[in-house]
Protein backbone atom coordinates (compact mmCIF):
# COMPACT_ATOMS: atom_id res chain seq x y z
CA UNK A 1 0.00 0.00 0.00
CA UNK A 2 1.63 3.48 -1.15
CA UNK A 3 1.19 6.02 0.96
CA UNK A 4 2.53 9.92 0.15
CA UNK A 5 3.65 11.94 2.73
CA UNK A 6 5.64 14.70 3.48
CA UNK A 7 7.41 13.39 6.11
CA UNK A 8 10.59 13.58 8.42
CA UNK A 9 11.46 12.50 11.61
CA UNK A 10 11.71 14.54 14.99
CA UNK A 11 13.74 11.23 16.43
CA UNK A 12 16.60 13.35 18.46
CA UNK A 13 18.92 11.11 16.51
CA UNK A 14 18.17 11.42 13.18
CA UNK A 15 17.46 15.25 13.07
CA UNK A 16 21.37 16.23 12.09
CA UNK A 17 22.14 13.44 9.75
CA UNK A 18 18.45 13.24 8.18
CA UNK A 19 18.70 17.06 7.47
CA UNK A 20 22.03 16.56 6.02
CA UNK A 21 20.80 13.92 3.50
CA UNK A 22 18.22 15.90 2.52
CA UNK A 23 20.52 18.48 1.59
CA UNK A 24 22.21 16.57 -0.16
CA UNK A 25 20.52 15.06 -2.75
CA UNK A 26 23.48 13.12 -4.33
CA UNK A 27 24.01 11.05 -0.99
CA UNK A 28 20.07 10.88 -0.32
CA UNK A 29 18.90 7.16 -1.59
CA UNK A 30 15.69 8.01 -3.28
CA UNK A 31 13.82 11.68 -2.99
CA UNK A 32 10.54 9.53 -3.34
CA UNK A 33 11.26 6.90 -0.38
CA UNK A 34 11.42 7.15 3.53
CA UNK A 35 13.40 4.01 4.78
CA UNK A 36 13.77 3.02 8.90
CA UNK A 37 15.69 5.78 10.35
CA UNK A 38 18.77 2.81 11.33
CA UNK A 39 19.07 2.20 7.48
CA UNK A 40 18.72 5.99 6.70
CA UNK A 41 21.23 6.95 9.11
CA UNK A 42 24.17 3.95 7.75
CA UNK A 43 23.33 4.35 4.11
CA UNK A 44 25.81 4.40 1.38
CA UNK A 45 25.31 5.04 -2.09
CA UNK A 46 26.32 1.55 -3.31
CA UNK A 47 23.86 0.10 -1.02
CA UNK A 48 20.04 -1.09 -2.30
CA UNK A 49 19.19 -3.13 1.52
CA UNK A 50 16.48 -0.26 2.33
CA UNK A 51 13.13 -1.73 2.89
CA UNK A 52 10.34 0.70 1.39
CA UNK A 53 8.05 1.82 4.20
CA UNK A 54 6.95 5.03 3.07
CA UNK A 55 6.61 7.22 -0.24
CA UNK A 56 6.91 11.01 -0.05
CA UNK A 57 6.62 13.38 -3.12
CA UNK A 58 9.81 14.69 -4.01
CA UNK A 59 11.08 18.56 -3.27
CA UNK A 60 8.42 18.59 -0.27
CA UNK A 61 10.51 17.99 3.18
CA UNK A 62 9.98 19.42 6.20
CA UNK A 63 12.71 20.94 7.38
CA UNK A 64 10.89 22.87 10.36
CA UNK A 65 12.06 20.95 13.30
CA UNK A 66 11.28 22.77 16.16
CA UNK A 67 7.93 24.66 16.30
CA UNK A 68 7.62 27.78 18.41
CA UNK A 69 5.07 28.47 20.63
CA UNK A 70 2.14 30.18 19.32
CA UNK A 71 0.02 32.65 20.89
CA UNK A 72 -3.30 31.76 20.45
CA UNK A 73 -4.64 35.24 20.22
CA UNK A 74 -2.74 35.76 17.71
CA UNK A 75 -4.41 34.73 14.47
CA UNK A 76 -2.06 35.43 11.82
CA UNK A 77 0.69 33.51 13.58
CA UNK A 78 -2.33 30.76 14.09
CA UNK A 79 -2.65 30.82 10.23
CA UNK A 80 1.23 30.69 9.57
CA UNK A 81 0.98 27.79 12.08
CA UNK A 82 -1.98 25.60 10.54
CA UNK A 83 -0.36 25.93 7.20
CA UNK A 84 2.63 24.98 7.77
CA UNK A 85 1.58 21.68 10.08
CA UNK A 86 -0.89 21.06 7.16
CA UNK A 87 1.94 21.39 4.05
CA UNK A 88 3.76 19.03 6.55
CA UNK A 89 1.90 16.38 6.84
CA UNK A 90 4.29 15.38 9.96
CA UNK A 91 2.86 11.51 11.23
CA UNK A 92 4.25 11.38 15.15
CA UNK A 93 5.67 7.82 16.38
CA UNK A 94 6.83 6.89 13.19
CA UNK A 95 10.42 6.11 14.44
CA UNK A 96 8.90 3.84 16.90
CA UNK A 97 5.70 1.95 14.86
CA UNK A 98 6.36 2.55 11.38
CA UNK A 99 3.77 3.12 9.25
CA UNK A 100 3.04 -0.26 7.34
CA UNK A 101 -0.27 -0.20 5.75
CA UNK A 102 -1.72 -2.58 3.72
CA UNK A 103 -4.99 -2.91 1.76
CA UNK A 104 -6.97 -4.02 4.91
CA UNK A 105 -5.38 -1.48 7.47
CA UNK A 106 -7.50 0.89 9.15
CA UNK A 107 -7.15 4.98 8.72
CA UNK A 108 -9.35 6.58 11.63
CA UNK A 109 -10.12 10.29 10.91
CA UNK A 110 -11.39 12.30 13.95
CA UNK A 111 -12.86 15.37 14.06
CA UNK A 112 -12.17 17.68 17.08
CA UNK A 113 -13.28 21.01 18.36
CA UNK A 114 -12.62 22.71 21.60
CA UNK A 115 -13.17 20.29 24.24
CA UNK A 116 -10.04 18.70 25.84
CA UNK A 117 -11.40 16.99 28.65
CA UNK A 118 -13.28 14.75 26.03
CA UNK A 119 -10.79 14.40 23.66
CA UNK A 120 -8.08 12.88 26.89
CA UNK A 121 -11.00 10.56 26.97
CA UNK A 122 -11.15 9.59 23.65
CA UNK A 123 -7.04 9.63 23.50
CA UNK A 124 -7.30 7.46 26.70
CA UNK A 125 -9.85 4.68 25.22
CA UNK A 126 -7.97 4.22 22.25
CA UNK A 127 -5.11 3.58 24.01
CA UNK A 128 -6.91 -0.44 24.85
CA UNK A 129 -7.95 -0.56 21.06
CA UNK A 130 -5.96 -3.84 20.34
CA UNK A 131 -3.79 -3.48 17.47
CA UNK A 132 -4.28 0.39 17.27
CA UNK A 133 -0.02 0.76 16.98
CA UNK A 134 -1.41 -0.46 13.36
CA UNK A 135 -3.54 2.04 12.84
CA UNK A 136 -2.74 5.95 11.52
CA UNK A 137 -4.76 8.18 13.57
CA UNK A 138 -5.76 11.54 11.96
CA UNK A 139 -6.92 14.34 14.27
CA UNK A 140 -9.06 16.68 12.16
CA UNK A 141 -9.33 20.14 14.33
CA UNK A 142 -11.46 23.67 13.27
CA UNK A 143 -9.59 24.92 16.90
CA UNK A 144 -6.01 25.49 17.44
CA UNK A 145 -5.50 25.40 20.65
CA UNK A 146 -2.02 24.44 22.96
CA UNK A 147 -4.25 22.15 25.02
CA UNK A 148 -5.43 20.11 22.51
CA UNK A 149 -2.29 19.85 20.62
CA UNK A 150 -0.10 18.43 23.44
CA UNK A 151 -3.02 15.76 24.11
CA UNK A 152 -2.69 14.63 20.82
CA UNK A 153 1.45 14.73 20.80
CA UNK A 154 1.55 13.15 23.71
CA UNK A 155 0.20 9.98 22.30
CA UNK A 156 2.79 7.28 22.31
CA UNK A 157 0.94 4.12 21.22
CA UNK A 158 0.20 4.86 17.31
CA UNK A 159 0.81 6.79 14.75
CA UNK A 160 -0.56 9.83 14.76
CA UNK A 161 -1.30 12.98 12.35
CA UNK A 162 -2.97 16.64 13.13
CA UNK A 163 -4.80 18.54 10.50
CA UNK A 164 -6.35 21.97 10.48
CA UNK A 165 -9.45 23.18 8.92
CA UNK A 166 -8.05 26.36 6.97
CA UNK A 167 -10.74 28.41 7.14
CA UNK A 168 -12.82 28.69 10.64
CA UNK A 169 -14.71 30.64 12.96
CA UNK A 170 -11.95 31.23 15.25
CA UNK A 171 -9.84 32.88 11.92
CA UNK A 172 -12.16 34.92 10.86
CA UNK A 173 -14.28 36.04 14.12
CA UNK A 174 -16.10 38.69 12.64
CA UNK A 175 -16.82 37.35 8.97
CA UNK A 176 -17.73 34.14 7.29
CA UNK A 177 -17.85 31.34 8.86
CA UNK A 178 -17.55 33.26 11.93
CA UNK A 179 -20.44 35.48 12.84
CA UNK A 180 -20.41 39.09 11.05
CA UNK A 181 -21.63 41.83 12.66
CA UNK A 182 -24.44 42.57 10.08
CA UNK A 183 -25.40 38.76 10.09
CA UNK A 184 -28.89 37.80 10.28
CA UNK A 185 -30.46 36.85 13.89
CA UNK A 186 -31.37 33.14 13.74
CA UNK A 187 -35.03 33.41 14.84
CA UNK A 188 -35.73 36.38 12.99
CA UNK A 189 -38.78 36.87 10.43
CA UNK A 190 -37.81 36.63 6.91
CA UNK A 191 -40.15 39.84 6.22
CA UNK A 192 -38.11 41.98 9.32
CA UNK A 193 -34.90 40.16 7.77
CA UNK A 194 -35.90 41.78 4.40
CA UNK A 195 -36.84 45.42 6.31
CA UNK A 196 -33.33 44.99 8.01
CA UNK A 197 -31.39 43.65 5.04
CA UNK A 198 -29.16 41.74 7.24
CA UNK A 199 -26.86 38.89 5.36
CA UNK A 200 -28.51 36.07 3.55
CA UNK A 201 -31.99 37.08 4.49
CA UNK A 202 -33.45 36.17 1.19
CA UNK A 203 -32.27 32.44 2.21
CA UNK A 204 -33.55 31.18 5.95
CA UNK A 205 -33.50 27.52 6.25
CA UNK A 206 -36.32 25.26 5.25
CA UNK A 207 -37.55 26.19 8.98
CA UNK A 208 -37.27 29.61 8.47
CA UNK A 209 -33.98 29.96 10.77
CA UNK A 210 -30.80 31.60 9.88
CA UNK A 211 -27.42 30.33 9.87
CA UNK A 212 -25.57 30.06 13.21
CA UNK A 213 -21.73 30.16 12.64
CA UNK A 214 -21.38 27.83 16.04
CA UNK A 215 -23.42 24.80 14.24
CA UNK A 216 -22.66 25.61 10.74
CA UNK A 217 -18.76 25.18 11.53
CA UNK A 218 -19.01 21.74 12.58
CA UNK A 219 -21.12 20.49 9.22
CA UNK A 220 -18.55 22.77 7.16
CA UNK A 221 -15.65 20.98 8.82
CA UNK A 222 -17.16 17.58 8.72
CA UNK A 223 -18.00 17.94 4.69
CA UNK A 224 -14.05 19.41 4.42
CA UNK A 225 -12.89 16.24 6.49
CA UNK A 226 -15.03 14.12 4.43
CA UNK A 227 -13.25 15.31 1.51
CA UNK A 228 -9.75 15.00 2.76
CA UNK A 229 -10.76 11.27 3.29
CA UNK A 230 -12.12 10.91 0.19
CA UNK A 231 -8.90 12.15 -1.75
CA UNK A 232 -6.75 9.86 0.23
CA UNK A 233 -8.49 6.84 -0.04
CA UNK A 234 -9.01 8.06 -3.35
CA UNK A 235 -7.45 4.58 -4.75
CA UNK A 236 -7.91 1.35 -3.44
CA UNK A 237 -4.32 0.15 -4.10
CA UNK A 238 -3.04 3.30 -1.58
CA UNK A 239 -3.24 6.04 0.86
CA UNK A 240 -3.09 9.67 -0.83
CA UNK A 241 -1.92 12.52 1.20
CA UNK A 242 -2.22 15.39 -1.12
CA UNK A 243 -1.10 18.63 -0.34
CA UNK A 244 -4.14 20.09 -2.78
CA UNK A 245 -5.81 18.61 -0.21
CA UNK A 246 -5.37 21.43 2.84
CA UNK A 247 -5.81 24.74 0.38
Amino acid sequence: MHVLLNFNSHHPASIDPLLYKLRNPDIFINPHVQVGHEKLDSFTPQSNEAKLEVFIPPLMYNQTFFKGDVQENNLTQIKLEIDRVNREQFIHNLHKFGLKLKTDSVVMVIQVHDRAQYLQILVDSLRKVKKIEETLVIFSHDVYSEALNKIVQSIDFCPVMQIFMPVTAQLHPKEFPGEHPNDCPRNIKKAEAATKKCNNWEHPDKYGHYREAKYCQTKHHWLWKDKCSRQCAVKFTGLQMRRTVYT
